[in-house]
């Protein structure tokens, strides 16, 4: 097996569960001989209680999502320059937060990304439809894909996202 230089890309949440999963994705990864840089970015604070905003609290959360999308998209692609990674990995976050760099991207390098929620699962009524179609670009743009859940994934097959051939058995 030829190994590969991987370029993995997560929001640093430092106390929960998320950071042992990374640290053995990594580990795994490493172990099998490939080259892995990661590309930790910090979380947004937008990621619960946005019916609660009022319109004002709710535009500047929206704002600094985007210029956090911004940030996060410059900081990969001055990676992906320097490092020049043979396949890109998002952990793909539940608020979209890597929907800019992944769309970009995905003209350039193989992207992957894997799905442990999606803002849509985890969240229904309010803003639903928007969710969808958040996640189904941030999704579509991947090249691959691969989920967490056979919840999760049966989920994504009903909906019809696109580019998940792989996650049906």
């Amino acid at each position: 097996m030829k190994s590969m230089k991987v370029l993995y890309s997560y929001l640093n949440h430092t106390e929960d569960g998320s950071r042992i999963h990374r640290q053995n994705f990594v580990k795994a990864f490493r172990a099998l001989g490939n080259t892995v840089y990661e590309n930790p970015f910090p979380p947004s604070h937008r990621l619960a209680g946005m019916g609660r905003y009022t319109p004002w609290q709710q535009m500047r959360s929206t704002i600094g999502w985007l210029r956090k999308n911004i940030l996060f998209s410059y900081q990969t692609i001055k990676i992906v320059i320097r490092k020049r990674p043979d396949v890109l990995l998002f952990r793909h976050p539940t608020n979209n937060l890597f929907l800019v760099a992944i769309s970009i991207l995905s003209f350039v390098e193989p992207v992957v990304s894997e799905i442990n929620a999606t803002r849509s699962f985890e969240t229904s009524g309010r803003n639903d439809r928007l969710s969808l179609l958040m996640d189904r670009l941030s999704i579509g743009f991947s090249h691959k894909t691969f989920v967490v859940s056979e919840v999760l994934r049966q989920f994504l097959v009903n909906h019809e996202y696109r580019l998940l051939s792989d996650c049906r058995k």
